[in-house]
């Protein structure tokens, strides 16, 4: 069961879209774990908690900073349907090229980032942490 929302959370956060989710709550349950992981990666430095092994807890947070977290974590999972696993876990099947006559041109691997709407859902919250590091000749 996911940490950071519900299958039911999600499924209520991607109606606004449209977007189809599995049928199974098993799958996007699978999905949620793997959209925990992509926002842990996504917030900086924090440590783990020992129980969950994610790095934020939901009941130590303020309301609003726990709605975020469910928000961006259900819009990390409704990425992930539409840009596909496939695509996130970085195969290249080829189809990121763009043809025109005779002429081919690589358009770069798909991102397989955030989805920009987490980065929106998680804006001033203070739950991502950057850390700048000095060059050791400054």
């Amino acid at each position: 069961m996911g940490v950071y929302c519900t299958a039911a959370f999600v499924r209520a956060y991607a109606v606004d879209s449209g977007t189809v989710l599995p049928a199974s709550d098993v799958e996007v349950e699978r999905m949620i774990a793997r959209a925990e992981r992509d926002i842990d990666r996504l917030i900086g430095p924090h440590l783990r908690d020992p129980i969950t092994g994610l790095k934020l807890v939901p009941a130590d947070l303020l309301t609003g900073q726990a709605s975020a977290l469910a928000r961006a974590t259900a819009a990390q999972v409704e990425w992930r349907a539409v840009v596909g696993e496939e695509t996130m876990i970085g195969r290249d099947d080829g189809t990121n090229q763009l043809s025109v006559g005779g002429m081919s041109m690589d358009l770069g691997p798909p991102s397989r980032g955030p989805s920009p709407k987490v980065l929106d859902e998680l804006a001033g919250w203070g739950l991502v942490v950057t850390q700048l590091i000095a060059s050791p000749d400054a």
